[in-house]
Parts: structure tokens; C-alpha cells; sequence
């Protein structure tokens, strides 16, 4: 009798993810915010923006300059040649949007020795 109920409890929580709406950041964000720190509220609306914008690559790098402001890079980072997607998002009321006019794609080649963006 336990178990034909624990598969029914099993696959009930399975099924549940796919009703339910939430964001995974990835696990490797380069964030510099020493001044103007970001909350993970924050992080979460910020990729939800990029996503909306039709930004697909993942958060790499954060740089805030100011409490309602933040440079943002998105792409694989550290890969060796790939193209970023970079932009600047502001905070007006207490809500992060994307300046559609800093919207750019950059191309990045590294190397051990140096970096060409």
C-alpha cells in the first residue's frame, strides 16, 4: 500500500515544476558591485529583462557604476573566441529595464597571453 502511494506522491511532485515559473542563474556570474551592491532580486529581473529582450546567452559579468545602473555582458565569458552580448540596464522606481540603445554584440577572441574584444 506505502509504495503504489509514495510513486503517486513521486510523480506528483515531478509534474509540478512544469506548472511552476522560476528563473536558474547560472553558476558563474562575475559581479563587481563593491559600492552598489545587487540583491538577487535584482539578478533574477535583470536576466528576465535580457530574456524578454531577446537575449538568450546567460549573465557573465556585472559592473554597477551607480545604485540605478549596471553594465552587463552575456555570453560564455571565458571561452576562447565568442561573440557577447552587452548592454546597460537602469533602475526608475525601483525597476530594472534595458537601454535598448546600448544594446551590442561584441566578438572576443582570448588567448593565455591577451584579450581582443
Amino acid at each position: 500500500m506505502r509504495w503504489p502511494l509514495l510513486g503517486m506522491l513521486c510523480a506528483a511532485m515531478l509534474g509540478m515544476p512544469a506548472c511552476t515559473s522560476f528563473t536558474v542563474l547560472p553558476g558563474e556570474i562575475q559581479i563587481f558591485d563593491s559600492d552598489y551592491p545587487l540583491s538577487g532580486g535584482d539578478l533574477r529581473e535583470i536576466q528576465r529583462l535580457a530574456w524578454s529582450a531577446g537575449i538568450t546567452k546567460p549573465l557573465a559579468h556585472l559592473q554597477t557604476y551607480r545604485a540605478d545602473e549596471v553594465d552587463v555582458i552575456c555570453g560564455e565569458y571565458s571561452a576562447r573566441d565568442t561573440h557577447l552580448t552587452c548592454f546597460t540596464a537602469r533602475r526608475r522606481h525601483g525597476h530594472w529595464f534595458i537601454d535598448k540603445s546600448s544594446i551590442r554584440t561584441e566578438r572576443s577572441i582570448r588567448d593565455d597571453r591577451f584579450t581582443v574584444t
